[in-house]
């Protein structure tokens, strides 16, 4: 094969220009990055870190899906999003019953730039539902039992938006299941539907099914609410629509498995008229619908039984155009509702899986074309919103919506405010498709933008997002350190390295070489650390020195527990002096599975002994949990990574000896894998702004 001899680029040593010729040829021979960006790292007051690795998240698309705030009390598992206003999120909670106290309807006013949350209302059960603005006021709507012990009213809350003062109304001959849940106003009246399930006298009316017509001016006093229609199927009006100066409500039987449902309309809130009727198919499995705006469209989402898909149904004024969106139905409860993308004019549709408590984000345009995974299956069940709420809850290009929480042993992270963000922000960056979508083109540099930056790709999800682990030489504690990102060049591959990247690496692809083993029986299966044998004692080490003296640490590690009967377990990970004893004041990671509930402890080395310093139940610090019931009695749980270090927990060598890496395992068929000690910092470096994206012909990498 002949090679193509590039023309010199001056003189020996000299780096000369490019003429056209040169760049032309060297296009052709390695084809360039071809966007790039600043991201700038601010130290920290724990003083100047070296070779310190730094977490930066890349969504392969136009947004990213997280938490913004959890609810500032426990035991709830619906978080329900209001509004934006004067730089302040309003949002709130559902009561969940136990674990936590006997009160619900919490309402908060988060702070959009220190997200500091401050509580405006402790209710009595489930206090809101939903909620939108009118003139100076939140309403909020839902149920409360205001001075009657075990009864509950259909109830209005109004929340002064300069005061914070929370008034409140409620009906005393509603009746529970006669709450509040679907909403919207015309500007002069709000129009609420009722919820659908069980119920607790007293009411005058039958139980659920209800529609309200409530005066904006005179809502505090009950005498003028008025009851305008009773659905003689006794549906629950999940969401209620002013649209083209006509009343829409999406009306379903939830708790029903056959998952029917049906859009009605009315110009009076008197004669109702059936738009879309699915109420005689069975789907298998009971799930919730949604009704919502999108300019100027009106949205329907919701399961047809003939496809067993979820189906989009648009309504310009004239006929409703329906939409096949091949998202197939889950066999489990679940949920569709949707936000609107103005700014794109896309639709995001959110599918939650109830009992699973987890979310998967798309986006779709409103012909029903252009399907595409922003995220799948984020932490969190979504939660229903009013038709209106990208109009209430929008900042910037950004939007407001609420969750309930990854599992019911999640205490304090049942009620979410999740933010679809727009634009980068704090560790993410979103590179709007200009990557791979195996992100194999994703690069970073020193600012001088040659110097090669080391990193690990730690998750991967493909056209989704890529978690990366970067290793920055110096960050200095009174300044910054600026790094480029390189993407969108279609033929690089890979260059991940986590031995390149951490003090301390193994992902266990080859052999127990870097391992020691104290005791039980230790393999490698399948790319992990497996721990096999009966019940009992099991320890390894890595068989050379990690730690020096006098810096900080942290270890991180996955593990994987395959189905198995409910009893005690264990895991842990800590950094020991020799295979007998860790050094006094370290720390060492613990969790236990016993009658059901997940448990965790930070546990301390004193010398003599192990003392717990903190504990707690259902989330493990920054980990990730899938928890599974496999069968009566039995369980499976991966937790996608443990930190042993959180807050001020950090690990400093000060011992003055050399450190190792021990494993612990208490329970057969145990897996491990990726572990990893990177350095550590209380408090760490965080992320400054990111740097508009820039077209370049970038090459050397």
């Amino acid at each position: 094969m002949s090679h193509l001899k590039l023309p010199s680029l001056g003189g020996k040593g000299a780096i000369g220009f490019m003429s056209d010729v040169d760049s032309a040829l060297i296009k052709h021979i390695t084809p360039a990055f071809s966007f790039r960006r600043t991201h700038v790292v601010n130290g920290t007051v724990a003083g100047d870190q070296t070779d310190y690795q730094v977490k930066i998240r890349c969504m392969y698309g136009f947004y990213d899906p997280c938490s913004f705030v959890s609810a500032m009390d426990i035991g709830y598992w619906e978080g329900i999003v209001y509004l934006v206003y004067g730089g302040f999120l309003w949002w709130g909670t559902g009561y969940a019953g136990s674990p936590g106290p006997a009160t619900g309807g919490f309402i908060y006013k988060t702070n959009l730039v220190t997200k500091v949350s401050s509580r405006l209302y402790t209710g009595d059960y489930y206090t809101a539902w939903q909620g939108l603005r009118a003139g100076g006021f939140l309403f909020t709507f839902g149920e409360e039992s205001p001075g009657v012990v075990g009864k509950w009213f259909a109830c209005i809350k109004a929340v002064n938006l300069a005061t914070d003062a929370v008034t409140s109304a409620a009906h005393p001959q509603t009746g529970d299941c006669n709450e509040f849940i679907g909403v919207d106003t015309d500007g002069t009246d709000f129009v609420v539907g009722e919820r659908v399930i069980g119920g607790v006298g007293p009411s005058l009316w039958p139980n659920g099914g209800g529609v309200w017509r409530i005066p904006i001016a005179t809502w505090s006093n009950t005498g003028t609410w008025v009851r305008t229609w009773e659905d003689p199927n006794h549906y629950e009006w999940a969401s209620v629509a002013y649209f083209n100066g006509k009343w829409y409500a999406m009306l379903h039987n939830v708790g029903n498995p056959n998952n029917r449902w049906r859009v009605v309309s009315s110009a009076d809130l008197v004669n109702w008229v059936t738009e879309l009727d699915y109420t005689a198919q069975n789907v298998g499995f009971s799930g919730h619908s949604s009704l919502l705006k999108c300019g100027s469209f009106l949205v329907a989402l919701a399961p047809v039984a003939a496809t067993m898909t979820f189906h989009l149904f648009v309504l310009d004024g004239g006929a409703w155009a329906d939409h096949d969106l091949g998202i197939a139905i889950p066999a489990v409860d679940c949920a569709i509702g949707g936000l609107w993308d103005s700014v794109r004019a896309k639709l995001i549709v959110i599918v939650s899986p109830v009992a699973a408590r987890t979310h998967t984000v798309y986006e779709v345009n409103l012909d029903g074309s252009g399907l595409k995974v922003i995220y799948t299956n984020n932490y969190g069940a979504f939660s229903l919103p009013q038709s209106d709420q990208s109009v209430y809850t929008k900042f910037g290009d950004d939007v407001f919506y609420g969750i309930v929480a990854s599992t019911a042993l999640v205490v304090g992270r049942e009620g979410c405010a999740f933010r679809l963000w727009h634009a980068d922000h704090d560790d993410a960056c979103l590179l709007k498709r200009n990557c791979r979508t195996d992100f194999a083109d994703v690069r970073f540099t020193d600012v001088d933008a040659v110097s090669k930056l080391s990193y690990w790709a730690e998750r991967v999800v493909s056209s989704e997002f890529a978690e990366f682990w970067v290793k920055i030489p110096s960050i200095p504690a009174a300044g910054s350190a600026t790094i480029y990102v390189y993407s969108g060049k279609s033929a690089a591959s890979s260059l991940s390295s986590g031995v390149a990247t951490f003090i301390f690496f193994e992902d266990f692809s080859g052999d127990l070489s870097k391992w020691d083993i104290a005791t039980g029986t230790w393999v490698i299966s399948a790319g992990m650390l497996r721990r096999t044998g009966a019940n009992g004692n099991s320890s390894i080490y890595s068989d050379a020195t990690i730690l020096t003296p006098g810096s900080g640490y942290a270890v991180h590690g996955y593990y994987l527990i395959p189905a198995k009967a409910a009893m005690d377990l264990a895991v842990g990970l800590s950094f020991q002096k020799d295979v007998l004893d860790p050094p006094s004041g370290f720390y060492t990671f613990y969790v236990n599975f016993a009658g059901g509930h997940i448990n965790w402890y930070i546990y301390r080395w004193t010398g003599a002994g192990w003392v717990n310093v903190c504990s707690g139940w259902g989330e493990v610090l920054s980990a990730n949990f899938y928890y599974t019931k496999t069968s009566a009695g039995a369980f499976s749980l991966y937790v996608e990574r443990f930190l042993l270090c959180s807050g001020n927990n950090a690990v400093v060598n000060d011992c003055g000896q050399n450190l190792y890496v021990r494993i612990y395992a208490w329970q057969q068929d145990t897996y491990f894998d990726n572990i990893f000690v990177r350095r550590f910092a209380s408090p760490e470096p965080s992320h400054g702004v990111w740097g508009v994206v820039q077209r370049v012909n970038y090459y050397p990498y």
